[in-house]
């Protein structure tokens, strides 16, 4: 199972929502008008072996109600994924939310974005850990 695949799992679980229903990879299908859909926004080689890539939830519906409790549960899960490295993902760096405004389709649109390390076997130390950290927000601040 490739990265993208395991955190869908771990979203659409969380959020308790349907994949295909109302929840997507990339985009939302022809057709579909409101839901969730996760995208890679961008890859790269981190430390200690790890690859980091940064993901975005993106929320489209037209009540404003219904994205704030998305994001709400969204940014409590995402926070039991941080220093998780026994598994095969793990969260690094900060959770943000951008909101978008309203489109020409009259929905809401927001994202919660966040950076996923993976791709290593062993357990890392809470100093490796925090190096990680550091240098993936210091790589946010220069985007």
């Amino acid at each position: 199972m490739d990265i993208l695949t395991e955190v869908a799992t771990y979203v659409y679980t969380g959020l308790d929502l349907t994949p295909g229903t109302d929840f997507f990879l990339h985009n939302l299908p022809q057709g579909v008008s409101e839901g969730v859909v996760l995208q890679s926004i961008s890859l790269s080689e981190g430390f200690y072996g790890l690859s980091l890539t940064r993901m975005s939830v993106f929320f489209l519906y037209p009540s404003w109600a219904t994205i704030k409790t998305n994001i709400d549960i969204l940014t409590d899960i995402l926070h039991y994924a941080y220093g998780t490295l026994d598994g095969t993902w793990s969260l690094t760096g900060d959770i943000s939310t951008e909101n978008y405004g309203i489109d020409d389709l009259d929905r809401y649109i927001s994202a919660v974005s966040f950076t996923v390390a993976y791709g290593k076997t062993q357990t890392l130390t809470a100093s490796e850990i925090a190096q990680i950290k550091a240098t993936t927000q210091t790589l946010l601040e220069e985007e």
